[in-house]
């Protein structure tokens, strides 16, 4: 089914506003269980309850809590505020109550491993968020852990040096040869349609491009086999004859450039700004992404790139590989030898993962 036009999301958002409801919040969380069970739903109480050092009765706004982690002493646990503060919490709350898939829920606060908080804007007609399957902002190692939205990920070695100054709040440094941060998403968690988008900037000392990822920005690969089915090289030969921008998707693969030449950095990117924060957006959709005459397109600040190569793969490949469970990881397959890793360093930010062929940025 196509999506709705923007005529059509014109008339959606009218309806929105004519309803008469305003505005309001939606407090959602994630409980991780201690034995390994993830529940996701609507978080229905407004306060969570308990005590620290510096004020015995303290009740916290869920809108303001970021995470909820217990150690398993009694009622301990580490509070992570949106703001950044971080200080211990002896929670009074002996359950949590949600609204979930399952109806409502009191978790008992034992069962409970960590609580990560998300606020979105739900209006009449839904949340804002609709068709966000992953999001993460890079802002820390507990933000890696614990997403915005989507399942949790690792840090691979010393993160003191990881987290520095982004595009909005901190971002993820990948260095050359390494994999710095990884996530591993279950089987049907890609889909046939999707999108991709996040901010990047290269620290590259020279705008020349090398063979392979100068520098690859992530790498999808499947897990049981660790064969690659997802990235964005910036490259003058990725090892299929693709060249300029490169990507791969769940369904195939496509690039800006037609032949493989001696590119430069300058000559990819506009008015020679190459050495600048960018936003990076990947769509894609098997039965073609509405309003544009390709399978697959890669937008760059919100500008669709050329493409002359598009190589879309059968529907059984296709439906073997969505089905798989996948890794993500910042900035290469983190399985194989670092020669398949990223060549030049960079900066990656704000990342997230929906699950259609968005076009508008």
């Amino acid at each position: 089914m196509k999506r709705m036009t923007l005529f059509h999301a014109l008339i959606a958002a009218s309806l929105c506003v004519f309803a008469g409801d305003e505005d309001s919040s939606l407090i959602t969380a994630t409980a991780s269980l201690k034995d390994g069970s993830t529940i996701k739903g609507e978080f229905s109480a407004e306060k969570i309850n308990g005590s620290t050092v510096f004020a015995k009765n303290l009740s916290l706004n869920a809108e303001i809590v970021k995470s909820l982690s217990f150690t398993g002493k009694k009622n301990g646990s580490k509070v992570v505020l949106t703001n950044g503060d971080e200080f211990k919490f002896a929670v009074a709350d002996k359950t949590f109550k949600m609204n979930t898939s399952l109806g409502e829920l009191d978790i008992p606060r034992k069962n409970i491993r960590t609580l990560t908080f998300s606020k979105s804007r739900k209006t009449a007609c839904g949340t804002a968020e609709e068709g966000l399957v992953f999001y993460c902002t890079f802002d820390d190692e507990t933000s890696v852990a614990m997403p915005e939205v989507g399942p949790g990920g690792k840090i691979l070695f010393d993160s003191s040096n990881l987290f520095r100054n982004g595009h909005s709040g901190n971002a993820l440094f990948c260095p050359v040869s390494m994999t710095a941060a990884t996530f591993l998403f279950p089987a049907d968690f890609l889909k046939p349609a999707g999108c991709i988008e996040f901010w990047a900037i290269s620290l590259k000392t020279n705008d020349r491009l090398r063979g392979g990822g100068d520098p690859r920005f992530f790498t999808i690969s499947r897990e049981s086999d660790n064969a690659t089915i997802g990235q964005l090289d910036v490259v003058n030969n990725d090892g299929d004859g693709h060249s300029g921008f490169a990507t791969r998707t769940v369904i195939g693969s496509s690039a800006s450039c037609e032949s493989m030449s001696i590119y430069s950095l300058q000559q990819l990117y506009p008015d020679d700004k190459w050495h600048d924060w960018h936003h990076y957006a990947i769509a894609w959709d098997i039965n073609g992404i509405d309003g544009f005459n390709r399978k697959i397109a890669l937008f760059i600040d919100g500008k669709i790139t050329p493409a002359p190569i598009e190589s879309v793969n059968e529907k059984s490949v296709i439906e073997q590989v969505v089905s798989s469970p996948l890794r993500l990881s910042f900035s290469g397959n983190c399985n194989e030898a670092p020669m398949h890793n990223s060549k030049s360093p960079f900066l990656i930010d704000e990342f997230k993962i929906w699950n259609f062929a968005k076009t508008g940025f």
